[in-house]
């Protein structure tokens, strides 16, 4: 009797909703078929004196991508934020960076590496990714893989290279030196795979951080109220100081005195962590996903790898601030107690079709250009990785004279 009279009404609405969503799936994939995509190697120089600093400077430069979309444009075209990938990719015969980017940014990239890094070279290159199948895990391959997330909120930074880095040249650690020595050590048929995504950050990461500084800080958070709800606690207000006028003087929440913050009455170890934060909210930011994956024969496959690639990651973490930890939804294993085979199977599927296709991960970290510095850079001359791909000879520069 009810829906008789309603039906007119809701299931236009119903419709309206699903076709929406349709809608936006479908022009966000014509959007996205339509990116021409390329793989970039960076061939680097066997001595690099310079610091991640010089990363660092890559980094910022790279917040050129970020695009302004009308959300008209949005709705009726699919645009969206594109992103790019930079990747370590470690074999049995060596370590390589690579920069997996929309063919549109090539110009952007090499101009930048070039600016910082003059004596590298970057080439274009098939994508390594389909080296040894399209489809992973299959008869002869497993595979491991997981995308890494935050441990913390991101306006908490992890450890970064500032405090790697001593005066003397010959005491600075470079901070991916364990993560390239691990990779140095595989056999012939392993892979080990980094995969670091990044899309300028969105203004809402701004606002997080200045709630998350004001509460280290100990000022009060006022939450902003509805016209409504303002009115109400006003009318409440005005009749608690009418019933206690006869007694006392009325108080108005108007007049009570802010509380200021009191960074001195902080200890040590809180103020480390605001002036951390502070200075992470200081520099430019990029929503970052990362991905992790170890392939290995199934004959020979061993978990000592896996844990020795999550284990050199652990020198960022910091037990205060921030750090980095496998997505527990993207780890493959058994979700349940019914078909834990074949859903541990599919997961592995999963994470590798999203390692080749370079999806961005649902959920992601707020990471800023030195902390992508600490993480993605090209190794100084003192790492001494036995097969870390390094260019035997400089590129030299054009005689004077030379005739045009």
């Amino acid at each position: 009797m009810v829906w008789g009279l309603v039906w007119w009404f809701i299931l236009p609405l119903v419709l309206y909703l699903v076709l929406v969503d349709f809608w936006k799936m479908y022009v966000t994939a014509m959007y996205a078929s339509s990116i021409s995509w390329i793989t970039l190697e960076v061939r680097i120089p066997k001595e690099i004196l310079k610091t991640p600093k010089s990363m660092e400077q890559i980094f910022n430069g790279m917040h050129a991508i970020q695009a302004f979309i009308r959300p008209r444009d949005a709705f009726l075209k699919g645009t969206f934020q594109e992103w790019i990938s930079f990747e370590i990719a470690g074999t049995g015969g060596g370590v390589h960076f690579y920069i997996h980017t929309p063919s549109k940014f090539k110009n952007l990239i090499e101009s930048q590496v070039y600016a910082q890094y003059p004596d590298a070279e970057v080439v274009g290159v098939d994508d390594y990714t389909h080296a040894i199948a399209d489809v992973l895990p299959n008869k002869d391959y497993d595979i491991w893989g997981a995308d890494y997330v935050f441990t913390n909120e991101s306006p908490f930074p992890i450890r970064t290279y500032p405090s790697f880095e001593e005066v003397k040249e010959e005491r600075r650690v470079d901070p991916l030196s364990s993560v390239i020595e691990t990779m140095s050590q595989l056999k012939n048929d392993e892979l080990m795979w980094i995969q670091i995504l990044i899309k300028p950050a969105r203004k809402a990461f701004k606002e997080e951080g200045d709630l998350v500084i004001k509460k280290l800080s100990g000022v009060p958070i006022i939450l902003k109220k509805g016209f409504f709800d303002g009115l109400i606690e006003g009318l409440l207000e005005f009749i608690v100081n009418l019933l206690k006028a006869p007694f006392e003087h009325p108080t108005w929440s108007a007049e009570a005195p802010k509380k200021e913050s009191d960074v001195t009455k902080l200890t040590p170890g809180k103020r480390e962590v605001l002036e951390a934060v502070e200075r992470k909210m200081s520099q430019l930011a990029f929503e970052t996903g990362m991905r992790m994956i170890y392939i290995d024969r199934r004959d020979q496959f061993t978990r000592v790898n896996v844990a020795a690639l999550a284990g050199a990651f652990k020198i960022f973490n910091t037990t205060h601030m921030n750090g980095f930890v496998p997505n527990l939804a993207t780890l493959p294993g058994p979700k349940s107690l019914f078909f834990k085979k074949r859903t541990e199977f599919l997961m592995k599927e999963d994470i590798y079709r999203a390692y080749q296709l370079r999806l961005f991960p649902q959920k992601s970290m707020v990471m800023s250009t030195e902390e992508l510095a600490t993480i993605y850079h090209y190794p100084m001359a003192n790492v001494a990785a036995p097969f870390l791909h390094r260019l035997e000879t400089k590129k030299g520069q054009p005689p004077p004279n030379l005739p045009v």
